[in-house]
């Protein structure tokens, strides 16, 4: 029963400073928690204000503490507070490998662009709710810049989530991230963008940090895989 509870106290906390502001004539807000876990002290700790000061967190005090005239207070005395949770490794735009439905190949061939998107928003919205603040999203498994610009639509608050650093495309060699099991005479869509030898890895490289990327993905290799089966397939 306690979960609703931590994870609306991190949505609270991580909007608390949607809005910047310099620092002298930022907004005071004070969160009144329950039980705050810092992840710092050895245990929980009981009746805390947490006072934020426009976009940054400016101290932690006892339940006691004078709370300024005027101040906007948020109530979470009956909910657990925790700082937002971090997602090192995720793809906002998987939508799901089950081997029944199609597995990794249903996302590249038979969703568009457009349904990617918005199930891209929905996942980044989600993960928001459930209590993270910050998503590392390491590539869009075909789907260009597509995590750049949602990341873009939700610093210029259009749709709600969590801040992203994304590695856009990806990069990977000619046959080391293709799908698997088509005949060889069809040009099937990549899930990385394809290099050979150090001036294309280069080039690649700064095309994708032209175009925002936060992060740099490389394959080293990519032999191994889940078949439709559901089974891994190595092949070295």
């Amino acid at each position: 029963m306690m979960r609703k509870p931590i994870l609306c106290a991190v949505a609270i906390l991580a909007m608390s400073g949607s809005v910047s502001l310099g620092q002298g004539a930022a907004p005071l807000t004070v969160i009144r928690a329950g039980t705050l876990i810092d992840g710092v002290s050895e245990a929980p700790r009981k009746n805390q204000l947490i006072f934020v000061r426009g976009e940054r967190l400016e101290k932690v005090a006892d339940g006691s503490a004078a709370i300024p005239a005027g101040t906007k207070v948020i109530d979470l005395s009956n909910a657990t507070v925790l700082p937002g949770l971090i997602d090192a490794h995720t793809h906002i735009f998987l939508w799901g490998e089950d081997p029944a439905k199609g597995g990794y190949d249903a996302n590249i061939l038979k969703a568009g662009i457009a349904l990617r998107a918005a199930r891209a928003t929905y996942a980044a919205r989600r993960a928001l709710e459930q209590g993270f603040t910050t998503l590392r999203d390491v590539e869009t498994e075909g789907a260009g810049y597509g995590d750049i610009e949602i990341k873009q639509a939700i610093e210029e608050g259009t749709i709600p989530g969590p801040r992203i650093f994304g590695a856009t495309r990806a990069i990977s060699s000619t046959g080391g991230y293709n799908l698997e099991g088509y005949a060889p005479e069809l040009e099937m869509p990549k899930g990385a963008q394809l290099v050979d030898g150090p001036v294309e890895a280069r080039k690649a490289a700064r095309q994708q940090l032209e175009h925002g990327a936060d992060w740099i993905k490389v394959y080293m290799t990519h032999r191994s895989w889940v078949d439709k089966q559901g089974n891994l397939v190595s092949r070295r």
